[in-house]
């Protein structure tokens, strides 16, 4: 722990102390959380939860708790009780995605993502995740540059051409896309080239 952040947590305890039945109870554990104290945390909150049972803030900060603590089965509860509290919390929503994620509960996923773009229809990132849980829950193929990447990163070129030809196929006037299936075109080709001459050279030694 930081100095600044031993300060602070000292100056809430005092307050907190002088003052049991405030919000500052919020504050305090989520300073203890971000130093990765979370029984402390928990134990404020606890308390806490004690004066103010309908406080939407202090179960965000009970989600994060959770979370980090990775029970995530709590979390989203947690996170559930931020938003029947706090409809409009995009932090909340934003963390329910995530830990509905890691649990695999595609339901929960797209219903938090869409909460998300309802809010912000600019993120694109909300936009990408909810079209592939809503895929994976149709059971359908993905299609999303997201997916071609991945596919890149692990070496599957042609599973990730197919995609950025599809992607093209509903879009063909996309620069980026063209851009990137003629690259993946390219570095396939390169490597069926690499592959035929390594063989050559084998054959050749084995003739000799």
């Amino acid at each position: 722990m930081n100095e600044l952040d031993f300060t602070e947590i000292t100056r809430l305890s005092e307050k907190y102390s002088r003052e049991p039945k405030s919000r500052i109870f919020v504050q305090l554990a989520d300073m203890y959380r971000k130093n990765n104290m979370i029984d402390e945390a928990l134990d404020v909150l606890n308390k806490g939860f004690e004066y103010h049972p309908d406080y939407a803030l202090a179960y965000l900060v009970l989600g994060k708790c959770q979370f980090d603590k990775r029970a995530y089965v709590q979390a989203r509860e947690a996170f559930e009780r931020t938003l029947t509290l706090d409809p409009q919390n995009i932090v909340a929503m934003r963390m329910l995605a995530k830990t509905c994620e890691i649990l695999k509960d595609e339901k929960g996923q797209i219903n938090a993502y869409k909460s998300i773009i309802s809010i912000d229809p600019l993120d694109t990132s909300a936009k990408e995740k909810l079209a592939m849980a809503e895929a994976l829950q149709r059971k359908e193929p993905l299609y999303t540059v997201a997916i071609a990447e991945e596919y890149e990163k692990q070496g599957n070129l042609d599973e990730a051409l197919k995609i950025y030809q599809h992607l093209l196929y509903t879009d063909p006037s996309d620069i980026l896309l063209n851009q990137k299936a003629t690259e993946l075109k390219k570095k396939i080709n390169d490597a069926t080239r690499k592959s035929e001459e390594e063989k050559m050279g084998e054959l050749r030694v084995e003739q000799t």
